[in-house]
């Protein structure tokens, strides 16, 4: 999906997941302000195949990056990532610097371990029920040994068992999302069956460890040499808001917001509407102050 307006700075939205989707209606008060460009990952919404993991590594969401900056003739543009779109943006604002004129990440999660663990574990304390709901598919409470339970069901041929485990595995992270807000996935969204290409895809990428192939915070994040904002909230239940420390520190033209009481970056909340008023000021050439 892109914007008509083709003056004034190129904006790159990268969702997370891994398994999200680009919502078109969420860029509507983007496109008459910018050139506003998003696109689904590999094997999310409506990029073909569906749900498909071969070949579908973060090296690729990076590659696929630069791909279409070279198709649609765009010198350079500025990333607006979250969740793990904010890894897939300093990965590639790392090996292709010269083609990154700012980044805005929100709610970072990079895959690190101790990131997957407090993900996978944040809701026993804060969310019991729901925690222990999807602890239950799996028939195991720890981080690793879920994880792998989960890819053997969701990968099996039982095909009620995967429905199940996908449903369960999204289920989760939308309560995790939205701090217990929202239980579980529409009806109308499994009907369409968001949740299998979503939990296929996500558990993967976990199952995989994200497909490393380097340290973010170490190897690549002091490479990123645009302005780069970075907001999180305090009370996010899928991020650490270490990570968010951490990765301001590592790179080196960083600036950081957290923002009390908020948790992962969800349609209406306060943090969403902080990227949007930062991402109209950058777009329109005003500074920001950090």
């Amino acid at each position: 999906e892109r914007g008509d307006l083709v003056e004034g700075p190129a904006l790159l939205f990268i969702h997370g997941g891994p398994g999200g989707r680009l919502d078109p209606t969420q860029l509507d008060w983007a496109v008459s302000r910018c050139r506003a460009i998003a696109f689904d990952q590999r094997g999310c919404g409506r990029s073909q195949p569906p749900q498909e993991v071969a070949n579908n590594t973060t090296t690729h969401c990076v590659e696929d990056i630069e791909t279409l900056r070279r198709v649609l003739g765009i010198s350079s543009f500025i990333l607006v990532a979250g969740s793990w779109g904010s890894a897939i943006a300093v990965l590639y604002a790392s090996a292709f610097a010269e083609r990154v004129d700012g980044l805005v990440l929100y709610s970072p999660f990079l895959g690190s371990t101790s990131e997957t663990h407090y993900f996978l574990t944040r809701l026993r304390h804060e969310q019991p029920t729901a925690w222990r709901a999807f602890a239950d598919v799996a028939e195991a409470d720890a981080p690793d040994e879920i994880v792998e339970r989960y890819y053997h069901i969701i990968t099996g041929d039982d095909r009620a068992a995967r429905g199940r485990a996908c449903r369960a595995w999204v289920d989760y992270e939308i309560c995790a999302a939205t701090n217990g807000r929202i239980r579980g996935l529409d009806d109308g969204l499994v009907r369409a069956g968001h949740h299998l290409a979503y939990a296929t895809i996500s558990c993967n990428y976990f199952r995989h460890r994200f497909f490393p192939t380097s340290d973010i915070l170490s190897e690549n994040a002091p490479n990123v040499s645009a302005e780069t904002y970075i907001l999180h909230g305090t009370e996010d239940l899928v991020s650490t808001p270490e990570t968010a420390v951490a990765l301001a520190r590592a790179i080196p033209q960083a600036r950081l917001d957290l923002i009390d009481g908020e948790g992962h970056c969800t349609s209406g909340s306060v943090l969403e509407s902080r990227v949007r008023d930062l991402v109209r000021d950058i777009s329109k050439g005003r500074s920001v102050d950090g």
